[in-house]
């Protein structure tokens, strides 16, 4: 009887194919890795620049508010704001800007909790 050599053709060819399915569950793996990473990591990213963007946009809009606030109360109150009392418009402007400080907070934290439910 002639002997059978181990690992012939059709050994060869069952290899073949567990390394051929090994190879597409590796692929498939990492599709799904990228599919629940990347996609969400750039939908974050993409809210994350849009929200930096509107609160610089917001801040420049606040600073050139304040600064007409402050130039309106300088110029429109004639001289009694003048003297010992120059401070005074520096004063209003800086507590106009706690309060409007004071709102935005109040809005975010009760926007918050919202999301929270």
């Amino acid at each position: 009887m002639a002997r059978t050599r181990q690992g012939g053709f059709a050994s060869r060819l069952s290899f073949g194919a567990e390394r051929a399915e090994l190879t597409e569950t590796a692929r498939l793996a990492w599709r799904y890795v990228l599919q629940e990473t990347v996609g969400p990591l750039k939908g974050l990213a993409k809210r994350a620049g849009l929200a930096l963007a509107g609160a610089f946009a917001l801040a420049v809009g606040l600073v050139v508010l304040l600064i007409g606030l402050l130039r309106l109360i300088q110029g429109e109150t004639g001289s009694t704001f003048s003297g010992s009392l120059s401070f005074l418009p520096y004063l209003l402007t800086a507590i106009g800007a706690l309060i409007v400080f004071g709102i935005a907070a109040a809005i975010g934290l009760r926007s918050k909790e919202g999301s929270d439910r």
